[in-house]
């Protein structure tokens, strides 16, 4: 059996580590900044990169492996009890436990994406029991001779190609993975209350760090979008807001604001504003959870590029008085 293929097919931890340790895959070095990590759009990336597909075919690396209602290739599931749990360079659990498989593939004969997500479970004396897990996206060619691994939502990529071949797969697997998932806490000090258009000329600063498009969008014209009012048992009003600012022209570039209203004992808005328009798979989310004066956090959600999280961080910073990480 072709020594790539042996690998896509082990199912048990010692057939696994055995046939990936004789591929002699070397690491990916330096393959995400500080603080960040690949994401599950980046892997997509790569394989329609490496394997000439468009990327809708294979954005179902994107969805939450555990929602089956989402379209993607039909998975197939495997549960066993075993004494060590592997997945390369993602889990390495070396004690009795229940083991799960789910396997998701999509192929042309000899080329071919994976995703294999392997989680176990133990009984530690707890109430829930014990556990955890991982996945991978693969993405191969047979006939060609090479194997990617990505370790999804974390900092591993590891590479199977012979010699004259590396340099070249290496500089495009780079390249399609220059997409990196960043969740850092920010704070703008004297903010002790909400302001909408506060929050609104932010994350437009923001936006066009990232895509000059979107120079001005503090000032496009918006629609509100949405609007519920509640009472809860304790009598406390909730009240959501949903805007949406777009770009002129009718372009694909716009801003999205939700406000989540809490009136009544300790009183808090829970606010986000999103870009949409970015590349396919991009994303930058400002999120406010304002309370009392002096219990409030905010974060900055992105999928970016190195050099767009660095001008984001670099437009935060000439915000007075802000702070991000």
């Amino acid at each position: 059996m072709n020594p790539i293929e042996a690998w896509l097919a082990a199912r048990d931890a010692d057939s696994l580590d055995r046939t990936w340790r004789a591929l002699d895959a070397r690491e990916l070095a330096d393959v995400a900044p500080p603080a960040a990590r690949v994401c599950e759009q980046a892997a997509a990336r790569l394989a329609a990169e490496l394997l000439g597909w468009p990327v809708e075919r294979v954005a179902w690396l994107a969805n939450n492996p555990y929602d089956r209602s989402r379209p993607s290739p039909p998975p197939r599931d495997l549960r066993q009890d075993v004494a060590r749990c592997y997945l390369e360079n993602a889990v390495d659990f070396r004690a009795a436990c229940s083991e799960t498989w789910s396997v998701c593939e999509d192929r042309d004969g000899a080329r071919g994406v994976q995703r294999v997500v392997v989680g176990f479970g133990l009984d530690d004396g707890s109430r829930d029991g014990g556990g955890g897990g991982g996945s991978v996206a693969r993405v191969f060619d047979l006939d060609a001779g090479f194997a990617v691994s990505v370790v999804l939502c974390g900092r591993e990529v590891s590479i199977v190609a012979p010699d004259g071949a590396r340099a070249a797969i290496e500089a495009r697997a780079r390249r399609a993975l220059d997409l990196y998932l960043s969740n850092v806490p920010a704070r703008v000090e004297g903010w002790t209350g909400y302001d909408h258009a506060r929050l609104r000329g932010l994350v437009a600063t923001l936006a066009a760090a990232v895509d000059g498009g979107f120079a001005g969008s503090e000032t496009w014209a918006g629609t509100r979008t949405a609007t519920e009012a509640a009472t809860d048992y304790r009598e406390t009003r909730l009240e959501s807001l949903a805007w949406r600012f777009a770009e002129p022209g009718g372009g694909a570039r716009a801003l999205t604001m939700s406000e989540y209203y809490v009136e009544g004992g300790e009183a808090r808005v829970v606010a986000s504003a999103e870009v949409e328009g970015l590349s396919w798979g991009s994303l930058l989310v400002v999120s406010v959870d304002l309370g009392p004066a002096d219990a409030w956090s905010a974060s900055v959600s992105q999928r970016l590029s190195r050099a767009q999280l660095d001008a984001v961080a670099a437009a935060f910073a000439r915000v007075d008085g802000a702070r991000l990480g």
